[in-house]
């Protein structure tokens, strides 16, 4: 007979729970994503904003990754085999930071989610979704901003690659 999980066995098991990212091969972001979700895992892959097309008047089909052969995965290491992302179509396995995966709290995912909701603004000044104090402590959320409002993707995901540095310190 198995006892249902008490609240306290929740909390223990959403603290063991964090994000990671997952390297992907060249264009196959969204091929992975399915492939990662259908295996269990909870992924996040961050795309631009949709601005309207000005001839057309309407979005585009399909939305631009944020961070280009990057998306973000949640796990438990105590619970799930995170060797099948190495296997996995479309993944080459988890992005390294020295001997183990780069990890990322859940604040940092919640401020893109955040981000990525809000439409761009030129002139907007720095504003924080209700909850994420320690991240703007950080200095996580002009950051972010600035990911939101560069260009180029290769200087997006340098910029992502500095965020992460600094969260592993």
């Amino acid at each position: 007979m198995t006892l249902a999980p008490t609240p306290r066995d929740w909390q223990l098991r959403i603290k063991m729970r964090t994000w990671c990212v997952v390297l992907t091969k060249y264009q196959q972001e969204e091929l992975a994503q399915q492939n990662l979700e259908r295996q269990g895992f909870r992924t996040y892959l961050p795309k631009l904003p949709l601005l309207m097309l000005p001839r057309l008047g309407r979005p585009p089909k399909n939305a631009k990754c944020l961070f280009p052969g990057h998306i973000f995965v949640e796990l438990d290491f105590e619970r799930q085999d995170v060797t099948l992302i190495h296997s996995t179509y479309g993944a080459t396995g988890l992005l390294p930071y020295g001997l183990a995966p780069a990890k990322l709290p859940s604040s940092f995912i919640d401020l893109l989610q955040a981000q990525a909701h809000q439409p761009p603004l030129p002139d907007a000044p720095c504003t924080q979704p209700p909850g994420l104090e320690g991240a703007a402590a950080t200095g996580l959320l002009p950051k972010i901003q600035k990911i939101f409002a560069e260009p180029d993707k290769k200087q997006r995901v340098m910029l992502l690659m500095d965020i992460i540095s600094l969260i592993q310190r």
